[in-house]
């Protein structure tokens, strides 16, 4: 696994560890019965090549560890979490298109 690949992460104990170790991190929640979150992933995939390994990108499936909602105060899906240097910088809920994913993850490296 390169920086640049989608980290599918299985425990909210996992995506916690990842927080802490990134500097820049978009964290993405998803659950199989959510119909917008599937194209949520496929924008963020997308999305993703165009920051290469700038940001490192991953997702947690509520359905496989439902304590990383509370975990991470998600209260919609899909949700992205925009994390620089371990704390939150950004939250995005519901469906997020592209132009605005581009430009929060912009306003995260721009505030460096």
């Amino acid at each position: 696994m390169t920086d640049t690949d989608l980290i599918e992460i299985g425990s909210a104990q996992q995506a916690e560890s990842l927080v802490r170790d990134s500097d820049f991190l978009l964290l993405g929640f998803k659950a199989p019965w959510c119909p917008q979150c599937e194209p949520q992933r496929g924008v963020v995939k997308r999305v993703q090549g165009k920051f290469g390994a700038r940001v490192r990108f991953a997702y947690l499936d509520l359905a496989a560890d439902e304590s990383g909602a509370q975990a991470f105060a998600v209260q919609a899906l899909p949700t992205l979490v925009l994390f620089k240097q371990g704390k939150e910088a950004a939250r995005l809920s519901g469906f997020t298109p592209a132009p605005k994913l581009i430009s929060s993850l912009d306003a995260l490296l721009g505030s460096d």
